[in-house]
């Protein structure tokens, strides 16, 4: 990949609204999310925090979701990166 392709892949950003937010995903999904879903027990923060970053991480966070909510809402971010959350 040439530094050309990389800067237009980068300029590139996924939009998601669901649950009254609007987040700004990565145009790629990082590697770092590897990290944090690998084993029975996935760290959904660290997936969040990886995707979104600290700030839109932690408007998620306060935004009052019930558990149903929140699955659906970490669902719709994989399924735009066309990612099973199980995966």
């Amino acid at each position: 990949m040439t530094k050309a392709d990389t800067a237009s892949s980068e300029g590139r950003k996924k939009m998601l609204k669901a649950h009254g937010l609007t987040l700004t995903l990565q145009a790629k999904l990082p590697f770092l999310v590897t990290k944090f879903i690998s084993g029975d027990d996935p760290d959904i923060d660290g997936v969040l925090r990886a995707v979104l970053g600290d700030e839109q991480a932690e408007k998620v966070w306060n935004a009052g979701l019930d558990i149903d909510q929140g699955n659906d809402l970490v669902k719709s971010i994989m399924d735009k990166y066309e990612v099973s959350a199980g995966e």
